[in-house]
C-alpha cells in the first residue's frame, strides 16, 4: 500500500533537510511529492542533491502561487492510495508513521489521525497536544471539528485519495489563514469510518516570527475575507452534518467583537477605516450573525447588546465611540 507524502515548500532551506531527512526514516513503501513553490533560496538545490538519492522523491517547481495551489498540484501528481500533507519544517519519523499505517494493515480506515507534539525551531519539546475528548462515533469526530482546532490542520493525518478524487475536494486558493480546515471539513463530511491513535504522529515546528506569529496582532482586508470564508464554510459544514451550530456562532460573534475592537484601539472615532471595520460588519453573514447570537439567551446580556449594537449602522457609530472613550481613559 503506497502512502504519498506532500510538502509544499517555499523558501524552506532552513529546515528542508531536516524534513526530509526524517521522512526517509520511514521503512514503508512511500511516494514523497515537494511542491518548490518558487522559492528564492537553495530550496531547489537542497531538493536536486536529496533527488539523485531517493527514487521515490518527485520534484515540481512552479511560480510562487502559494500553500493551497501547491497542495492542489501535489495532490493531482500523487499515487499513492493514502495521502499525508506536511509542512517543510516539520518533522515525523518511522515509529510516528508506523503509529498511523498499522490501523490500515487490517482495516483500509477512510481517515487515521493521533496526537501530536509541538517543537521550538531547536528541536525542543514544547508541548504534547492530545485529544481530551473520547471519540467512539462518526458524531463524535464531526462535533469535535467543529468546537476544537485539533483536527484544523491538514498536516499529519492519512486521507484516502478515492474519497478526495469521488467528492472534488481541494484546498480553496481564495483563503489564506485556515485554508487547510476547510480542506479537512469537507473530507470528514464524507467518511464513513476513522482511527484514531493516542500517541504522537508528527512533530509541528513553531517559528515565532512566522506569519501565522504576527497575523493574530494585525487585521488586514484579506484576514477578514478568511475570517468570513471560514465561518461560512464551518456553518456549511455543521447544516450538512445536522450538528447544532449555537456554540460556533457564539464563537464566531466574539472572535468578530475582538476583530472589531483590535481594529478600533488607540483610534478616533472618525478615523476608523471603512476598508476594515465597516466591511466585517456589513457582510451579511456576519450581520446575521450577530443578530442570531442577540437573541440567544445562553449568551450574556452584554454580549447580547453588543451584538445587537453592531447589526445596525447608528448603533455601530455609539459603540465605536464607546470604545475610543474607554480607550482614551486606558
Amino acid at each position: 500500500m503506497l502512502v504519498t507524502v506532500i510538502i509544499p515548500a517555499y523558501n524552506a532551506q532552513r529546515y528542508l533537510t531536516r524534513c526530509l531527512d526524517s521522512i526517509f526514516t520511514i521503512e514503508e513503501e512511500i511516494e514523497v511529492i515537494v511542491v518548490n513553490d518558487g522559492s528564492r533560496d537553495k530550496t531547489k538545490e537542497i531538493l536536486d542533491s536529496y533527488q539523485e538519492k531517493h527514487k521515490n522523491l518527485v520534484c515540481i517547481h512552479q511560480n510562487n502561487s502559494g500553500v493551497s495551489y501547491s497542495r492542489n498540484v501535489g495532490l493531482k501528481a500523487a499515487k499513492g492510495e493514502y495521502i499525508m500533507f506536511a509542512d517543510a519544517d516539520d518533522i515525523f519519523d518511522n515509529e510516528m508513521f508506523k503509529r498511523l499505517i498499522m490501523p490500515l494493515k487490517e482495516k483500509k480506515y477512510d481517515f487515521v489521525f493521533g496526537d501530536y507534539e509541538t517543537i521550538s525551531e531547536n528541536d525542543e519539546l514544547y508541548d504534547y497536544m492530545k485529544i481530551e475528548k473520547k471519540l467512539i462515533t462518526l458524531k463524535d469526530i464531526k462535533e469535535y471539528f467543529l468546537s476544537y482546532t485539533d483536527l484544523n490542520t491538514c498536516w499529519g493525518k492519512l486521507f484516502k485519495k478515492d474519497i478526495i478524487l469521488q467528492y472534488k475536494i481541494h484546498f480553496d486558493t481564495t483563503i489564506h489563514i485556515g485554508e487547510d480546515r476547510a480542506f479537512v471539513g469537507d473530507y470528514i463530511t464524507h467518511i464513513n469510518n476513522y482511527y484514531y491513535t493516542d500517541n504522537s504522529v508528527y512533530k509541528y515546528r513553531i517559528v515565532i516570527d512566522s506569519v501565522m506569529g504576527s497575523s493574530r496582532t494585525s487585521i488586514s482586508d484579506s484576514k477578514i475575507s478568511d475570517f468570513v470564508k471560514g465561518f461560512r464554510h464551518r456553518k456549511k459544514f455543521a447544516d450538512n452534518n445536522r450538528i447544532d451550530k449555537k456554540a460556533l456562532c457564539e464563537e464566531v460573534a466574539s472572535e468578530t467583537i475582538a476583530m472589531i475592537n483590535i481594529m478600533l484601539h488607540g483610534r478616533r472615532p472618525y478615523r476608523v477605516s471603512n476598508a476594515e471595520a465597516h466591511n466585517l460588519l456589513m457582510d451579511k453573514t456576519i450581520k446575521n450573525n450577530l443578530h442570531y447570537v442577540s437573541k440567544l439567551r445562553t449568551v450574556d446580556k452584554k454580549r447580547r447588546i453588543v451584538c445587537r449594537l453592531l447589526t445596525h449602522n447608528i448603533g455601530i457609530s455609539l459603540y465605536v465611540f464607546i470604545k475610543y472613550l474607554v480607550n482614551k481613559i486606558k
